[in-house]
Formats: structure tokens, sequence, C-alpha cells
């Protein structure tokens, strides 16, 4: 017992984000600035569409969406294909709950749903149409990106703590991690 007590008191110190542990259990709050930054660095993302087509995702903003436990984004984009003369802007507004890889010990999502797609100057059938290509690309290139990863320190503590994310909670300060 006093070894594991030992444990803990060495994770409170050598862990910052540890240190919101609470009486039921250990948690830890990633901020809404936290997650931002580290999606920063994932984007922009190039995919390539079926025909030539070319989907151009720039940096999202993330809304938290506690009464549902979700995450929004909102994606500006930027589309070019053989059928546009110039490429068209637009956005797009997913909407996904979270999931824990441990094997790369990072946070993707899971559950996206697509809320809105809107390409502008583009007559509505044709918009029509290219929301078709687009809407499973959108939602397969977000299935794909880790919107938070562990670092090697984080990793190689936890490891020997022997702590492992068991949920994950969407609050109004950020995501509430709990070990």
């Amino acid at each position: 017992m006093q070894r594991r007590h030992a444990l803990t008191t060495i994770a409170l110190l050598s862990l910052p984000w540890l240190a919101a542990c609470t009486p039921g259990g250990r948690s830890h709050t990633i901020t809404l600035a936290q997650l931002q930054a580290a999606l920063a660095a994932r984007f922009p993302r190039r995919q390539a569409l079926a025909g030539s087509w070319q989907l151009l995702l720039q940096e999202p903003q993330l809304q938290l969406r506690p009464e549902s436990n979700r995450l929004a984004a909102l994606c500006p984009l930027e589309l070019s294909g053989p059928l546009l003369p110039q490429p068209r802007t637009g956005e797009l507004t997913l909407e996904f709950g979270l999931r824990y890889a441990s094997a790369e010990h990072s946070l993707y999502a899971t559950e996206v749903q697509l809320l809105q797609l809107q390409l502008d100057g583009l007559p509505t059938r044709a918009a029509a149409l290219v929301q078709q290509l687009l809407a499973p690309a959108a939602l397969q290139s977000w299935g794909e990106v880790a919107l938070y990863q562990l670092s090697a320190a984080e990793q190689d503590r936890l490891q020997r703590l022997q702590l492992t994310p068991s949920a994950i909670r969407v609050t109004a300060q950020g995501l509430e991690v709990a070990f």
C-alpha cells in the first residue's frame, strides 16, 4: 500500500497533467487551447480524390460540446479538379466523439458526422454533386488525424505507473481524461 502511495506521489510531482487528481480517481484536463495547438501541427492536409480532384483542408477551429460529450470542428477547405477553372473555397462542419488508441498514445475522432459542407461560387446542382464526392473523403480524413498525442516522456511515465486512460469526457474546460 505504501508503494502504491509513493508511486502516486511521484506521478503527481513528475506529471504536471496529473496534478488535477480528484479524490475518486486520477484525471487530467486537456484544454481547448492545447487541443487546438496539437491539431495545428497536422494541418493543412491535402487529400487526393477520385478523378484527379484535390481536397485541401486548412486548420480547423474546434468547439467543445459537453452536452453531447463531443467536439465540433469548422474546417476551411479548398477544392480543385478537372471541371473547375479555378480552385473553390468553402468549409465543412463536423461533429465527433473521441477514442484513445493505446498503441499510438493518441486521441482520434470517432463517430464522425458531417453537419455541413459548403462550397463558394458553384451552381446548386454542381454543388450537390461535389458534396457527394467530398463527404466520404472528409469523414475518412478526420478518422485518420491524431487530435492529441502524448509526448514520449508522458508515455514513459504512464507506462512506469501502469496508468492508461479509462474514459474521456468533454467538459466546458476541455477534455477530462480519467485514469
